[in-house]
């Protein structure tokens, strides 16, 4: 490939004055973003802090394994020893009876749980897990859903009389495969 001195030098200025220039897949479906839930015990009870992950949305689908950053973060210092969080499974849109759909990919894993995080209070507990970049050509976008489970050990929230010791809950989080960059 030939490049002309201009482009070069171009280039080799802008670089040398420190601009960053980020670089999207188009204005109106770039990959990014990020979400904010809460997790809830079985009673319905909403634990104490918030679930936030990013990206909520992947492009391009290149049938690479993509981390979903997720958080767990509480912050009122009322003395849980740990906070946990994980996120053991995920599924997507474009299964039929456990087969992936045609032409969504194919590929034998589209999830991969991340390790478990763990923090003190106040603090921000933090998993990875993966999903496929990947979506059907015909079947419109891919929306994985991942299930995030959230604890506190041993806490006594006295501004909270909801909440119970050893508290666990779970949130729903969903991060989405475009099926193209038009804009919706």
């Amino acid at each position: 490939m030939k490049v002309s001195k201009r482009v070069a030098l171009g280039a080799a200025a802008v670089a040398a004055i420190g601009i960053t220039i980020p670089v999207l897949a188009d204005p109106g479906r770039p990959q990014g973003g990020t979400g904010t839930t809460q997790c809830v015990d079985a009673n319905g009870n909403t634990l104490d802090g918030s679930v936030t992950w990013s990206p909520t949305t992947i492009w391009p689908p290149n049938h690479k394994l993509q981390k979903i950053t997720v958080d767990y973060t509480d912050t009122d210092g009322d003395g849980s020893p740990t906070l946990t969080v994980s996120a053991p499974t995920g599924t997507h849109n474009q299964m039929t009876n456990g087969v992936e759909d045609v032409g969504a990919g194919n590929t034998p894993v589209d999830f991969v749980p991340g390790a478990p995080g763990s923090a003190s209070d106040p603090g921000t507990a933090t998993t990875t897990p993966q999903v496929r970049s990947e979506r059907s050509g015909k079947d419109g976008d891919r929306i994985y859903t991942i299930t995030v489970n959230c604890s506190h050990s041993s806490e006594a929230d006295l501004d909270n009389p909801n909440e119970v010791l050893g508290q666990d809950g779970t949130a729903t989080i969903t991060v989405t495969v475009p099926h193209d960059q038009r804009k919706q």
